[in-house]
């Protein structure tokens, strides 16, 4: 809604995408947390179950966007038990098994995302452990980014 004010939009159509912006986050804060993991699911696939690894930049994301997540016990949560390694926060936790696919660059494309470490994940999630007054993550994160 402050994008269509700025852009002076049509109030009706803005609160429209409002509206809509708000069912959005309610479905995912609903249907996607997972309080035996303590934090959000990947995806729900097509018969609507959870895939249960955690996305580490979705995870950051919930956190950095103002309003999406207000519940203290679910903020502690995603930061105490996002999975985190001596080398950053990987992309997706737990690895997907991909059986007999060797874990090599000529098969990088069926294991890109898989458990691999992304230095800017890692980066979104410092920033948001230090939104939330984390600075013992924070610190820890940007460490681990040097």
């Amino acid at each position: 809604s402050m994008m269509g004010s700025i852009l002076l939009e049509d109030s009706e159509f803005v609160n429209y995408l409002w509206n809509q912006s708000e069912k959005l986050k309610k479905e995912i804060r609903d249907r996607f947390w997972q309080e035996e993991q303590g934090y959000y699911a990947y995806l729900e696939d097509e018969d609507g179950e959870l895939i249960r690894q955690m996305e580490g930049l979705g995870e950051a994301l919930v956190l950095l966007s103002d309003g999406f997540e207000d519940s203290g016990h679910r903020v502690r949560s995603i930061l105490d038990r996002t999975h985190r390694t001596e080398l950053g926060i990987p992309c997706l936790w737990p690895r997907f098994d991909h059986g007999d696919i060797p874990l090599d660059d000529r098969h990088i494309s069926e294991v890109y995302h898989n458990g691999r470490i992304w230095p800017f994940v890692s980066g979104y999630f410092a920033i948001a452990a230090a939104r939330k007054g984390r600075i013992d993550i924070f610190a820890e994160e940007m460490l681990r980014l040097i």
